[in-house]
């Protein structure tokens, strides 16, 4: 049996993570609105491929204190890959 798919992990998004390094709050947004691209580029590039699902093994977010803009991003990210199953496993963080 071939079973293929694509794994992430530790985006960390709305990572309070960020005021350790001491980044200005444009800064932070700037860093999320980042990973939240490189999250969609990654779904795009995995939709293109004859995957069987998207595993994210852990940290997604990275507290439970999220912006509402970050769960809908997410949320239409995953909407546009239909019928690829996205398996989330929680991390320490989630």
């Amino acid at each position: 049996i071939n079973f293929s798919f694509c794994q992430l992990s530790d985006l960390r998004l709305d990572s309070d993570a960020s005021l350790e390094l001491h980044l200005s709050p444009a800064q932070r947004k700037q860093r999320n609105e980042e990973t939240i691209e490189a999250l969609d580029q990654a779904m795009k590039v995995a939709s293109s491929n004859d995957l069987d699902a998207i595993l994210i093994a852990g940290n997604l977010f990275d507290s439970e204190h999220l912006r509402s803009s970050t769960i809908q991003a997410v949320q239409q990210i995953f909407a546009r890959l239909q019928d690829l199953p996205v398996l989330i496993c929680p991390g320490a963080l989630d």
